[in-house]
């Protein structure tokens, strides 16, 4: 019941039916490996997105199971499955969102050293490096024009104590 309440489909709708009924694009190279795996004997197991009856997306935390027969052939599959819908979709917007903010805003990420552990290619750009790579490793310093100033130093005891840093920072680039 809790499956047919997931894909809006009753027993009698689905009961002798393919599995294709579920799926977005039964076309797929995958979804033929997927049963190609299974009719192997494999277990298939992670997220899919399946399609409910109203045509909506629904995604699915599950785990695709063939039973075997004494011979080692494979019967049937057995499926276990949760409806992950509302937390895929909260991720998908999630993921997003951090998109839209790597595309559009320089962004470092830094060690309590000071030492960059990674950056995105806004700030590489930003600060006239070739690439990414060449920025992992570099230290903060690198970017300070007056890295001697007390008010430098109180800056990173600050962010080593876990007090955020906001304003308008002078800092100069790689050339």
């Amino acid at each position: 019941e809790l499956f047919l309440d997931a894909m809006g489909y009753t027993a009698e709708e689905v009961v002798g039916k393919h599995h294709l009924m579920f799926v977005l694009d039964a076309n797929s190279v995958e979804y033929a490996e997927f049963w190609q795996n299974l009719r192997n004997g494999r277990k298939q197991c992670g997220r899919f997105l399946r399609k409910h009856k109203s045509g909506r997306r629904v995604y699915l935390d599950a785990s695709y199971t063939p039973v075997l027969d004494l011979d080692g052939r494979v019967v049937k599959v057995v499926k276990f499955a949760r409806d992950v819908t509302e937390e895929s979709l909260a991720e998908l917007e999630t993921s997003a969102r951090l998109a839209a903010v790597n595309a559009t805003h320089a962004v470092v990420e830094f060690d309590k050293s000071g030492t960059i552990l990674a950056c995105n290619e806004a700030f590489a750009r930003t600060m006239e490096y070739e690439s990414v790579a060449a920025l992992v490793g570099v230290h903060h310093l690198s970017f300070v024009v007056n890295a001697d100033s007390l008010e430098y130093k109180m800056f990173w005891e600050d962010l080593r104590s876990g007090v955020e840093q906001t304003g308008q920072f002078l800092r100069r680039t790689k050339t």
